[in-house]
């Protein structure tokens, strides 16, 4: 009789997919999903077109990213080293395609509209692994197609999914992640370990948030797989193939940029790094500066952010009281673990002042708090699952509310306010407001005068003029700082370069910091001897050229 399961017990019995589906994923979910997946992309590239070219919501780091696509292969020379090694590699890379096609559609870089599109097609693919993440929930075809809706339409993720920022791509790359790691834990398939490894990595060259995310996802798996098994070896061997691939893209990462920037932390502390723009002052809101050696007001502000979808909270506390009255599951702590890595990120990064309270490095709290959500329904007898799929859409919903609440706010949508006013405010002025959208028309502006005259050989720094490179004509007039020789020029310009592009170096700005301005602090001001100003435009840029008494 001991070994005749009772009925209670297999009404409560985990469903397993590999049981019902042998060979894997069913052809009609990843139809569905495919199907969710090409919708998605349709209204997250509409979305960002009409951002750009209707509402001039334009993003700063979206069109840079996308320009360092055309440093890589700026005078018909194509070399990696021009990307910078500040920001992960992924997307710069991807973007080189986008240049290359950028004489067929000039705003593929003008606008920077490259990113945008990248933006749209990752925003499919996190939708696709959702939707397969909650079938592997147990959630009906319906619900788990009404749920990765309400994903996509949340604000902040239909936002990023448009903008062409890295933030919404993260969050795309993370599910793929899980969905492949929920996918070996329910079936012991080692091609799904490996595909989630894989992911992770990808992770890691988009944003750096994913080594806290990855750290605390190992650490987790590992201890919930020994504790369950009592084998140390196989617990071992997983975390260690989880893990590898995203170490080793660290360890290339921070050897390359040993070799070419002399310098393997350079993406964290250099000139261009979060920390170094926090140091000029030129982010010190209110709240960054309330939270700089301040643990208590850390905490506040990282747990804040949870308005950005309200349901994470609730959900992390049931799954984590699941850990406790039953036996450890993997996917539920690793999930878990897994939601803790960005706020722990963000609250050392204020606490030490090295971050600013954008609401977007809080978006993660959407995709984990989603999985989180569904994982406590899956969690259900059978017979309530269907019943609390349903009733949870209005949770999320609500979620989503707060989160266009917190948006609105200029204190907590800090950073995306401006583009909520932009689109719904009846109030809003002039569209054109956007201050990226300035920098763009001023680019023109300042490359217009400088393919008016042909014999200049201009030194920029593309951290302060990224949007003069998409409209010069004659590549050959521009030394930018993603080229090899660039510091050596920059030192000694005489019979290299013949004039010189600053921008206004006050003490709290960030035009302080560029490599011009540090290596020239009076060039702006005219305190540079063998220099002579050329031209200055509204906004106080200034064209010096190079005398001949120059090093």
């Amino acid at each position: 009789m001991g070994m005749v399961a009772s009925s209670q017990e297999l009404l409560n019995q985990e469903p397993n997919p590999s049981q019902f589906f042998p060979q894997g994923v069913p052809r009609a979910v990843r139809r569905i999903g495919l199907t969710m997946a090409l919708l998605s992309g349709v209204v997250s590239l509409t979305t960002g077109y009409l951002l750009v070219f209707r509402y001039h919501q334009l993003f700063g780091d979206a069109i840079s990213r996308a320009i360092v696509g055309m440093y890589m292969t700026w005078d018909g020379h194509f070399h990696l080293a021009a990307m910078g090694f500040y920001w992960s590699p992924l997307l710069s890379l991807f973007s080189v395609p986008f240049a290359l096609a950028r004489h067929w559609w000039p705003p593929l870089m003008t606008y920077g509209f490259s990113a945008n599109i990248l933006s749209a097609l990752f925003a499919a693919v996190g939708v696709y692994h959702l939707y397969r993440i909650l079938w592997r929930f147990g959630l009906s075809q319906w619900a788990s197609v009404v749920w990765t809706s309400l994903y996509l339409l949340n604000p902040l993720i239909l936002l990023y999914s448009a903008n062409g920022m890295s933030d919404a791509i993260e969050c795309a790359i993370l599910l793929a992640m899980v969905d492949g790691l929920v996918e070996y834990l329910q079936t012991d398939r080692l091609g799904a370990l490996v595909r989630s490894a894989t992911w992770l990595a990808a992770a890691f060259m988009v944003r750096y948030e994913s080594v806290p995310i990855g750290a605390c996802l190992g650490i987790a798996l590992v201890l919930s797989i020994w504790i369950r098994t009592k084998n140390w070896y196989r617990a071992e061997a997983i975390g260690l193939a989880l893990l590898f691939p995203i170490v080793m893209a660290g360890i290339i990462w921070m050897l390359l940029g040993a070799m070419i920037m002399h310098n393997p932390f350079y993406f964290l502390n250099s000139r261009y790094s979060n920390g170094a723009q926090i140091s000029t002052g030129s982010y010190n809101f209110p709240q960054v500066l309330a939270a700089r050696h301040h643990l208590g007001v850390t905490l506040y502000q990282v747990f804040r952010f949870m308005d950005n979808f309200w349901a994470y909270a609730p959900a992390a506390v049931t799954v984590a009281v699941l850990q406790f009255r039953r036996r450890t599951d993997s996917i539920g702590i690793s999930l878990l673990a897994a939601s803790f890595g960005a706020p722990l990120l963000q609250i050392v990064l204020l606490y030490s002042h090295r971050s600013a309270d954008w609401q977007r490095f809080f978006i993660y709290y959407i995709p984990f708090g989603f999985l989180l959500f569904a994982y406590v329904i899956w969690k259900l007898p059978i017979r309530w699952r269907s019943w609390f799929a349903w009733m949870g859409c209005f949770a999320l919903v609500a979620s989503n509310y707060a989160a266009l609440e917190a948006m609105k706010s200029p204190v907590w949508g800090n950073g995306d306010t401006s583009v909520y006013q932009a689109v719904f405010d009846s109030q809003r002025g002039s569209l054109k407001d956007n201050a990226n959208y300035m920098t763009l028309e001023q680019g023109e502006v300042e490359a217009h005068y400088i393919n008016a005259h042909p014999h200049l050989v201009v030194l920029i720094s593309t951290f302060d003029s990224p949007l003069v490179m998409p409209f010069i004509r004659r590549p050959g007039q521009i030394i930018f700082s993603g080229e090899p020789s660039y510091d050596s020029i920059l030192e000694n310009p005489l019979g290299r370069a013949n004039a010189i592009l600053t921008v206004p170096n006050s003490p709290h700005s960030l035009g302080a910091d560029t490599s011009i301005n540090r290596m020239y602090p009076g060039l702006w001001a005219g305190h540079v001897s063998w220099t002579k100003l050329i031209h200055q435009w509204k906004n106080g840029d200034r064209l010096y050229a190079v005398l001949k008494d120059a090093p």
